[in-house]
């Protein structure tokens, strides 16, 4: 629905160039001319060109995360499902910030934090509809990733899940983490206090202490699962796909 490459130019450089890696950003057709399941199947396309020709852009098909922010980070993580079920393209990492994952809409932060803290839980809702186009695709696994079983979320690469304290969609992030993490993928769950909802790419709190310290741990989260190195050692480029 919102933002695109433009809007999200410095959530992708930054973390990009503190891995040394090659940010592949795919520009969905846009909700609500577009629904559910239009942005995983453009998304899963632009993933299988950009490994088919990896060899010709210069990047490493080996090395392979998929990144985002709110909404995109719902399609994010579809997308590793999506690849672990076809077989392929092979993904090492997510990098899923604040993700919306169910929905129902129903946790106790959604409930907290409702109004007056930025994203509030009747926008998030008519969201969710604008998104499926249907009610009744709402409880879709891939549509939210939370109503999905262990056995399809076991084997999925590992992931970083962030999370705001004062955003109606922290419980369902951290939560959602927490039941691929049940069934043996490694993930870490951070939760930066004091700050809200979308807190990375809003340009108001770009130089805030947790959106800062939010990139620098994104950034090294994918330089150690796509380059197996510490930040600021050598490497050649790897290639991340980022949905926002």
């Amino acid at each position: 629905m919102l933002g695109d490459a433009h809007t999200h130019a410095r959530l992708i450089g930054e973390p990009a160039r503190g891995a040394g890696i090659t940010a592949v950003v795919p520009e969905c057709s846009r909700t609500p001319e577009a629904r559910h399941p239009v942005p995983i199947e453009e998304c899963h396309a632009l993933l299988t060109w950009t490994v088919d020709n990896a060899e010709r852009l210069g990047l490493d098909a080996d090395r392979v995360a998929v990144a985002g922010d709110c909404a995109g980070a719902t399609p994010a993580t579809a997308l590793a499902r999506v690849a672990k079920e076809h077989g392929g393209p092979g993904i090492q990492a997510q990098l899923l910030r604040y993700p919306l994952t169910d929905a129902r809409c129903a946790t106790p932060s959604q409930r907290r934090f409702a109004t007056g803290h930025l994203l509030t839980r009747a926008a998030l809702r008519e969201y969710w509809l604008i998104f499926a186009g249907d009610a009744a695709l709402l409880d879709e696994p891939m549509v939210s990733p939370l109503r999905a079983s262990l056995e399809q979320l076991s084997g999925l690469p590992p992931a970083l899940v962030v999370t705001a304290e004062a955003d109606v969609a922290r419980d369902e992030a951290e939560e959602y983490a927490e039941r691929p993490r049940g069934s043996g993928v490694d993930v870490t769950t951070v939760r930066f206090q004091g700050t809200v909802h979308d807190f990375v790419s809003l340009e108001s709190l770009r130089d805030s202490v947790t959106a800062r310290a939010a990139v620098r741990m994104g950034g090294a989260f994918l330089q150690k699962h796509l380059n197996g190195e510490r930040p600021g050692s050598p490497s050649g480029p790897s290639s991340d796909q980022s949905t926002d």
